[in-house]
């Protein structure tokens, strides 16, 4: 699953999946659930989505999330490792007998079904019975392994440290109240990503592009579009041949020796693509007036002349700095 799998950056983050698989283990033998301990560091739900937890009941995993969770202490995660194995308990119980979600609203506003003790629900993430359950099972459950002794009063301080560089914590994006601003300031406006590099640098990024690519493709001079270089591909094919000395009649060793050109043409496509992609800022939106909007479609402007006159207009989203309140788990 996308979610699942960590690669471990430094010390501290080896600690932290130490402590917690160890509190994990415990509390699952404890409760007699079925649970595997896993970690992630991914962005599930959009990048203002701040899920920190997840439970998977079809594998039976529990899942944290590293990324939402840059400065926070044990004691939290170990309320988030406690509030996923009451998920587990709930299924095994019956209690819970099938979940899911809706993501047409807000992290802080999903939109949840299920079956709770043989009544269906549907409503806002934070409504659901389940979740208000392993809500208020969240303290007792780590206060068992506390009191267990699994976990030491000086591990329960330790932190996840963020990487050199990063926030130790984590920051909410407030796009609405951004957008608002700007549409009080400067009427109906269409907002645009904000861009990370120029266009002085895009261009640049173009003509990179069509220097990595060659020979493999040519750039039609009529519609300015790629297309396989069909004669290198050919050649390509018969030095193959030649060199394993393949007869023409071969068909089925002909067949595979295209297709393995046609996979590494495609993986050159791909890896030229990714090292001249535009990327974008995340802190920031573009925006472009009615008026400039006019301005530009009057003067037959293409999209991506649109793109490029919103740079023009970038403003850094308004934030604060997230709390246990924001964590969807």
């Amino acid at each position: 699953m996308s979610n699942i799998g960590l690669k471990i950056r430094n010390e501290n983050e080896q600690q932290v999946v130490d402590i917690m698989t160890r509190c994990h283990d415990w509390l699952a033998k404890e409760l007699d659930i079925e649970s595997k301990m896993e970690f992630g560091r991914t962005c599930n739900w959009g990048h203002d989505a701040f899920h920190a937890g997840l439970w998977y009941n079809s594998t039976k995993q529990s899942v944290l999330n590293f990324r939402n969770l840059y400065g926070a202490n044990m004691y939290t995660l170990l309320k988030i490792v406690a509030h996923e194995a009451r998920h587990a308990v709930q299924y095994k119980t019956g209690m819970l007998v099938e979940e899911g979600y809706n993501n047409k609203t807000r992290h802080d506003g999903r939109w949840e079904y299920g079956t709770w003790n043989g009544e269906y629900f549907s409503g806002p993430y934070k409504e659901a019975p389940w979740e208000i359950d392993a809500r208020a099972h969240e303290e007792p459950y780590a206060q068992m392994v506390i009191d267990a002794g699994i976990i030491s009063q000086e591990e329960l301080g330790f932190r996840l440290a963020a990487r050199p560089g990063d926030t130790d914590h984590m920051i909410v994006r407030l796009d609405t109240e951004t957008h608002d601003e700007i549409r009080e300031k400067y009427g109906k406006v269409s907002l645009w990503q904000a861009s990370a590099i120029t266009r002085e640098q895009d261009l640049a990024n173009h003509d990179r592009f069509e220097d990595l690519v060659k020979p493999y493709f040519i750039k039609s001079k009529e519609d300015g579009k790629y297309y396989t270089n069909k004669k290198f591909f050919s050649r390509a094919v018969k030095m193959q041949m030649d060199h394993e000395s393949t007869s023409k009649d071969n068909k089925s060793a002909i067949y595979k020796i295209q297709k393995f050109y046609e996979k590494k043409f495609q993986k050159v496509w791909k890896d030229a693509k990714k090292q001249t992609k535009i990327t974008y800022r995340k802190d920031a939106v573009a925006f472009l007036t009615q008026e400039e909007i006019a301005k530009l479609k009057k003067a037959k402007a293409s999209k991506n002349d649109m793109f490029w006159a919103a740079q023009k207009n970038v403003v850094e989203y308004k934030s604060r700095p997230a709390t246990e309140d924001d964590l969807v788990y």
